[in-house]
């Protein structure tokens, strides 16, 4: 038996069938509410739904039994302390690594948590706390974090994508990096992916081992900032310096961003021997 959540602006339907024959409904939830996204956590069975209403705003339902009757999370829901914010849209609920955890992608941009399989849930801080956030941009969405990645096996690391940076995939699939903007219009770019992140040496994830500065090199290579705001150079261009972990070394760098969403990025040394990389946008 399959199962299928869809979420719409009439409400929730739970569809169930066997895979290549029709699927009946099983459930509808929330008739005349969008429903902006809906989920069950596999580890107990949980069912989830972002519930958007004209009269009560978004609010976070979930049940045992999606036939039966739903119930209102406590969040999330912005803090006293931080004045005129207030929750526009519930984009995501990602179940965690941990026992009982989860997470919850919301706008304008923040993440929330759960340690009680999603009765209630307490602003992350240390993102919304960022210095840079006032200089982040919305995208078409508006200021959302929209994507959340838990790493498999380690619950204290976790991946989100927030428009409208984006993330990014080198030309080789060996890496992915996130753009954003940093100090006003200018970009910063930081690992978040590695197609074979551990040493096979050490058997722990990979760090820095090639920067010349001794006391760099246990940093973590996923997390590291490797383009550190480049400045508007031109049309849809920017310059500045980019440090290569493959072998220690910074370089000048040049970013183009071309209309088919591919990013051009070239480093060089003493501005005669230069390498180009392409970055393909991959959200």
């Amino acid at each position: 038996m399959t199962e299928l959540l869809v979420g719409s602006k009439k409400g929730l339907f739970v569809l169930r069938g066997e895979p290549g024959e029709p699927f009946d409904i099983a459930a509808r939830a929330f008739p005349g509410d969008v429903v902006e996204y809906g989920t069950r956590d596999p580890r107990t069975g949980r069912y989830f739904a972002s519930v958007t209403s004209g009269f009560y705003g978004p609010r976070l339902m979930y049940t045992d039994d999606p036939t039966g009757d739903w119930e209102q999370a406590k969040g999330p829901t912005f803090p006293e302390d931080i004045p005129d914010t207030s929750l526009d849209r519930i984009w995501i609920v990602q179940p965690g690594e941990a026992d009982g955890v989860l997470y919850a992608g919301v706008a304008p941009a923040a993440l929330f948590t759960s340690t009680d399989s999603g009765a209630t849930w307490e602003l992350n801080r240390s993102l919304w706390n960022v210095p840079t956030r006032p200089e982040w941009n919305p995208g078409a969405g508006g200021l959302a974090l929209h994507s959340i990645c838990p790493w498999p096996g380690d619950p204290q690391r976790l991946a989100v994508g927030i428009s409208a940076a984006g993330v990014w995939l080198s030309e080789d699939g060996g890496t992915k990096v996130r753009i954003s903007t940093c100090g006003g219009n200018k970009l910063c770019a930081t690992l978040v992916w590695l197609d074979h992140p551990t040493d096979p040496a050490t058997g722990r994830p990979k760090t820095d081992r090639l920067n010349p500065d001794p006391a760099k090199r246990s940093r973590p290579l996923i997390g590291l900032q490797v383009v550190n705001a480049l400045a508007p150079s031109g049309p849809n261009t920017w310059s500045g310096r980019i440090y290569n972990a493959d072998d220690g070394r910074t370089y000048k760098a040049h970013l183009k961003v071309e209309s088919d969403g591919v990013a051009k990025v070239q480093g060089c040394v003493l501005a005669v021997l230069c390498k180009t990389h392409t970055w393909t946008r991959a959200n």
